[in-house]
């Protein structure tokens, strides 16, 4: 499922691999943020 997303021009990103994730709206729409180290990861 997340193959065919990607392909389709999506941004995937995971909480494993990427770290805290947050959708915000803003004036312009949507926006995904990230936060902290992801886990397995050195800051």
């Amino acid at each position: 499922m997340l193959s065919r997303l990607a392909r389709g021009g999506a941004r995937v990103l995971r909480t494993d691999t990427d770290g805290d994730l947050a959708a915000v709206a803003d004036r312009r729409g949507l926006a995904v943020v990230t936060r902290g180290t992801p886990p397995g990861r050195q800051p």
